[in-house]
């Protein structure tokens, strides 16, 4: 079966803009007028495997992207990365939207996480040690 995510650059009803590697549609399941993804242009499952260029032109397309929406919306993008077991379709995707709420709002109401709460330096230093691989 083929992936349908690498079909939509075909659709040409739905694409934004395109650059080398990377391009941006209107999702297809749209959760606001807003709802746009980027995606690279070659079927890549893992955020790890990008090859350079089609990191940068998935950047730079992204930061694009997001500027437009912060322009054209009354509320201000937010960013997420869709990647393995947050991914409905295996293909490295980004969504950009407006939204009222942000990153705090969303993890405090779908995770259970305080809304703000400091972490102890104890803490943070368990958390650097952890991601430096000590």
């Amino acid at each position: 079966m083929k992936c349908p995510l690498c079909q939509i650059i075909n659709q040409t009803y739905r694409v934004i803009k395109k650059n080398k590697t990377a391009f941006c549609a209107v999702n297809l399941e749209a959760l606001n007028s807003g709802h746009v993804m980027v995606l690279p242009k070659r079927h890549v499952a893992d955020l790890a495997k990008l090859t350079a260029q089609e990191a940068k032109d998935l950047l730079d397309l992204t930061s694009a992207m997001f500027k437009k929406i912060n322009k054209i919306f009354k509320h201000d993008a937010i960013l997420f990365i869709n990647t393995k077991s947050h991914s409905s379709q295996k293909h490295v995707h980004f969504h950009i939207l407006p939204s009222r709420a942000g990153l705090r709002e969303f993890m405090a109401k779908y995770d259970g996480v305080p809304f703000k709460q400091k972490k102890s330096k104890q803490e943070l230093t368990c958390i650097k040690e952890k991601l430096c691989g000590k």
